[in-house]
């Protein structure tokens, strides 16, 4: 751990190396790549709270539970998460664009490896302040280069929260630039994708806490893992229950960004319903929502993404996984056989039409796949039946 004094000087002399100096043509240039990056990468405004969240994942953990907490108050946004907290080479890379501290997380899987998605808090916050082990400093966007140049400040103990003081870890301040659109970014903390919990690396309750003038309001959300299952519970109470299945995709092409990795995970999650209808579109997620394609199941892989994470990139890496989608789906129904889904799992299968591109040819895939799987079983064994499932492969027209 970092003493104060040499977490200090470490601070001073990132500072001291971002001094823009008499160059200030340079200066103005990075000026307004960094406000092109932190402003217009991303369509949404409040999209950086998923990167604040894939952040936290990405941390180390001693905490039995890890943990990620939002408090929205008037003028503020105030992030803690339990984690071991900020080293050398965290620091340096935060102060940096393109750098990430954290690439390779273990055999397969990999987050946040982009080293940008940190900037984007300033699509809201004029100055963000942080505080982890020995490091206390900010950032205040209108300096010269504020946005990766460091300046110590010890953040006050009243500006902290009591849980954060007592727990450690890390403890961050976004201050809210006066032009940021807090109705949104208010709405976006009430509706926060519960689902994203399934496939976070390391992360088991995330809490979303409004306290501002208009009232108080206390969301905790947690993970209630077993294998090949996962309920997500709201304040204790279960708001979703899903069958799980991961497939694993062997021979991965060579990939520059993925050296030594030959093989990555496939996940499907299948909900749970009380009264199963046609289930509704989810998104497809590389460990953090991308954005719904149309399927009727979660899908999670190690995809590679655009800049600003809203879609799937052209690689031959994507085209595996792509390719491998229906024998997962295939293989996974041979497990749902064994679940209380074995009678209604088929209304997962995407229809022609419903999927949007790169997955428009997957039907197709899927159902090539299940035609020749033993995968259907019949409540009673009568011929009409039987033929219903035939019929449902001509028609595409579900009737169990």
């Amino acid at each position: 751990m970092e003493s104060i004094k040499d977490a200090r000087d470490h601070i001073g002399e990132i500072s001291q190396d971002r001094n823009p100096g008499s160059n200030k043509r340079n200066v103005e240039d990075l000026e307004n790549a960094l406000r092109l990056l932190s402003e217009e990468l991303y369509s949404s405004d409040t999209h950086f709270l998923l990167e604040l969240l894939q952040n936290a994942d990405d941390n180390e953990y001693k905490a039995s539970k890890p943990s990620f907490s939002l408090t929205l108050t008037d003028d503020a946004l105030l992030t803690h998460s339990n984690e071991t907290g900020f080293t050398r080479s965290n620091v340096e890379a935060i102060c940096r664009i393109g750098k990430s501290s954290k690439v390779k997380l273990d055999g397969r899987r990999y987050i946040g490896e982009k080293g940008i998605g940190f900037k984007s808090v300033f699509k809201v916050a004029s100055t963000v302040w942080i505080s982890s082990r020995g490091y206390s400093f900010k950032f205040d966007k209108d300096r010269p280069l504020g946005m990766i140049s460091p300046i110590w400040e010890e953040l006050p103990q009243e500006q902290l929260s009591k849980s954060s003081s007592a727990e450690g870890g890390t403890f961050m301040r976004l201050q809210l630039s006066h032009d940021c659109d807090r109705e949104r970014l208010r709405k976006e903390m009430t509706s926060f994708d519960p689902n994203i919990l399934i496939f976070l690396r390391t992360l088991k309750e995330i809490t979303l806490t409004i306290a501002d003038s208009n009232g108080y309001s206390k969301r905790v959300l947690r993970g209630a893992s077993e294998p090949n299952s996962i309920k997500i519970l709201l304040n204790d109470e279960e708001i979703v229950n899903y069958v799980t299945f991961t497939y694993t995709v062997q021979d991965m092409p060579t990939e520059p960004k993925r050296q030594g990795i030959t093989e990555s995970d496939i996940l499907l999650a299948f909900p749970v319903q009380d009264n199963p209808g046609q289930p509704a579109a989810h998104q497809v997620y590389a460990f953090l929502p991308i954005r719904n394609y149309g399927f009727n199941f979660l899908l999670q892989a190690d995809f590679f993404l655009t800049p600003n994470r809203e879609d799937i990139t052209t690689s031959s890496w994507n085209k595996t996984l792509h390719d491998a989608i229906p024998m997962a789906f295939a293989e996974a129904v041979k497990h749902l056989n064994r679940t209380s889904l074995r009678f209604t799992w088929p209304r997962c299968i995407p229809s022609y039409g419903e999927l949007q591109a790169p997955f428009w040819d997957t039907p197709f895939w899927i159902e090539q796949e299940l035609m020749v799987t033993c995968v259907f079983r019949i409540r009673r064994p009568v011929w009409w039946l039987e033929m219903a499932i035939f019929t449902y492969f001509c028609s595409r027209v579900v009737h169990l």
